[in-house]
């Protein structure tokens, strides 16, 4: 199973969520500028975009967007299976090594999960395409 939806590289290391989210509205046929996303969702060069920013913002385009936590992957199957890529929030990297990952990895990132098989997950990464 792999939606195909349109690529969308992010344009600055901070609108990566706006960049996804962009990514998924033109999948639904829905024109939008990550700029536009941006400003929309208080995206700032020190935080990026909330989660709960990009949802309110997806709302306001139409689609119906929610924040959960503890999403299995069950659930992340139906959803691809209706024809529906979902944003996530996840860890990147870290700027220096550490041993306390829980409390210390504090960078975060947003990609598009668009697929799965019986051993992978498939996501586009608005920051390497």
């Amino acid at each position: 199973m792999l939606l195909s939806i349109p690529d969308v590289r992010q344009a600055t290391d901070y609108t990566c969520g706006p960049s996804a989210l962009q990514a998924v509205l033109a999948d639904w046929g829905i024109e939008a500028q990550e700029s536009e996303l941006a400003t929309a969702a208080n995206a700032t060069p020190a935080m990026g975009a909330s989660r709960f920013a990009l949802a309110k913002v997806a709302r306001s385009h139409g689609l119906k967007a929610t924040i959960t936590t503890g999403f299995g992957l069950p659930a992340l199957e139906v959803h691809l299976r209706r024809g529906i890529p979902v944003i996530v929030s996840i860890r990147a990297w870290r700027d220096k090594p550490t041993t306390n990952w829980a409390t210390d990895w504090d960078d975060g990132h947003h990609i598009v999960v668009v697929g799965y098989d019986k051993d992978r997950i498939y996501v586009e990464d608005p920051s390497i395409l």
